[in-house]
């Protein structure tokens, strides 16, 4: 894994613009996709790359996550992660609980919850092929 592939920054937009910016500004590693962890840095990250005269998605394509209403509207439109957050709610109560009721040293119980992936122009449609 290279970890040059992984940038840090906050999950603020002006923070996730800046922090590509930096990363695009070295020139160290070339990268086609980036997946931000919440849409607002996302769109912060896809300012930073057509700043530098790059292409959403030809060149990089952007995904975030939380489908905010900015997703649907930014220009161009940006995929994003759709989570359920009822299910993600109500599986964190549970958790709670068996861990309140659980021994010290347990380790944490993992869940799974639904999710939906909102494809838009921010990223190239995937075309699958069967042989």
């Amino acid at each position: 894994m290279d970890e040059g592939l992984f940038i840090d920054s906050s999950w603020a937009r002006l923070e996730g613009e800046a922090a590509v910016a930096r990363h695009l500004d070295t020139g160290r590693s070339r990268f086609d996709g980036l997946f931000a962890m919440n849409d607002s840095s996302a769109l912060g990250a896809m300012r930073a790359v057509l700043r530098f005269g790059l292409r959403i998605p030809d060149d990089i394509a952007v995904v975030g996550f939380d489908d905010i209403d900015e997703a649907r509207t930014s220009v161009p439109s940006l995929t994003s992660v759709g989570p359920a957050n009822a299910d993600i709610a109500r599986s964190s109560l549970d958790l709670l609980e068996v861990q309140a009721d659980a021994a010290e040293g347990r380790p944490a119980e993992q869940r799974r919850v639904p999710f939906r992936l909102h494809v838009r122009e921010s990223s190239a449609p995937v075309t699958v092929t069967t042989g």
